[in-house]
């Protein structure tokens, strides 16, 4: 959500052509029943447990990486193996939890040992970050741009 309220005040709110956004709040959005939990209890000694006590959909507000990382600790500890939806921040921690898990070594920095590999990647975001990553990724590689036309 604070996602959310930020992509408001960056005018990104309500401009997907095919799925206009008509409130900032996910569950409304999708229509669909769920839990919210805010900041607040995120950062709370009780989130875990109260984390565990929902079912279905979790919107979980998140500002920083801490938070999103608090969450994924809070997921795997779950009976039920959760699917995790949410923006770069999450696969950003996600990537650096599992390569400690892994045994790699947690960098930043482009590792010369690792081997070139093909990457298939999914891009349906309509906000100017998006499309800047993706502008920026043709600058630097050879890649291939398939564009779907959503009308």
């Amino acid at each position: 959500m604070g996602q959310q309220r930020a992509a408001h005040r960056h005018g990104e709110y309500a401009s997907d052509p095919k799925t206009p956004v008509t409130s900032v709040r996910v569950l409304t959005q999708l229509g669909i029943s769920g839990q919210e939990i805010d900041l607040a209890t995120l950062r709370s000694d009780r989130f875990a447990a109260q984390l565990a006590e929902h079912r279905g959909a979790v919107v979980i507000d998140a500002e920083r990486e801490e938070d999103i990382a608090r969450i994924l600790a809070a997921a795997v500890q779950l009976e039920e193996t959760p699917l995790l939806v949410g923006a770069a921040g999450l696969s950003d921690v996600l990537g650096k939890q599992l390569a400690r898990v892994s045994g790699e070594p947690e960098s930043d920095a482009p590792s010369d040992e690792r081997v070139a590999a093909p990457v298939l990647a999914v891009i349906g975001s309509m906000s100017a970050s998006a499309q800047q990553q993706i502008a920026r990724l043709a600058a630097a590689c050879e890649i291939a741009l398939v564009d779907v036309d959503v009308r």
